[in-house]
């Protein structure tokens, strides 16, 4: 039997599919790298809240953390584990290359 995930109701379907597009675009194969270099300095790759209160997902015109703050917690438990899955779906290579970011401490 496979586990599939109870569908949860999104309350700000706005604020979601904004924040969602800023994670897989800031993650996309051509700017992951980019990502990957720019985390440090007490911010772990699997922590959403402190990658987005550092910007890191940031384009112009748009910021993750106040869309996230604005969220309920369940649309805040889904956007965490879209994170969650977007990263664990990096390049094996890049993982490889920066193993030390995807370590659990």
């Amino acid at each position: 039997m496979q586990f599939v995930q109870a569908p949860l109701p999104i309350h700000d379907q706005e604020a979601f599919q904004s924040l969602k597009g800023l994670i897989t675009s800031g993650l996309e194969r051509s700017r992951v790298e980019r990502f990957l270099k720019s985390l440090g300095h007490g911010v772990q790759i699997r922590d959403f809240e402190k990658v987005a209160a550092a910007g890191l997902l940031d384009q112009p015109g748009q910021q993750a953390k106040p869309l996230y703050d604005a969220m309920n917690v369940t649309d805040k438990a889904q956007i965490r584990e879209i994170y969650l899955t977007v990263v664990e779906e990096i390049d094996p290579e890049l993982r490889k290359k920066y193993r030390k970011l995807f370590r659990y401490s």
